[in-house]
């Protein structure tokens, strides 16, 4: 992506932060530690459907709550482990699919 479409993008993404007010970003803060480890729990106990229909609620009801857990899990990743290392126990979740 050349400079002028990044920097496009990046305000782009900017403009679109769900900034919550200051009430709301105590709790935002509490929920996002205790979605993220409820998550990394719940992903390979629960049915997937269940998972899913979750973070669909979230979308719908709290939008800044799914993007707190994002960026939450996402910063509990480890960059240098490759994502078909990371994600291998869902091989079974693709089999059953097929």
């Amino acid at each position: 992506m050349d400079t002028a479409a990044a920097r496009r993008t990046a305000e782009h993404d900017r403009q679109h932060c769900p900034i919550p007010n200051p009430q709301q970003r105590g709790r935002l803060l509490q929920l996002m530690q205790q979605d993220a480890a409820g998550l990394i729990t719940d992903i390979r106990d629960l049915d997937p459907v269940e998972i899913w229909g979750r973070l669909h609620r979230w979308a719908i009801e709290h939008p800044a709550r799914l993007v707190a857990a994002t960026v939450a899990l996402a910063a509990m990743c480890d960059p240098d482990v490759p994502a078909s290392k990371a994600l291998a126990w869902t091989d079974t979740l693709a089999a059953g699919a097929a």
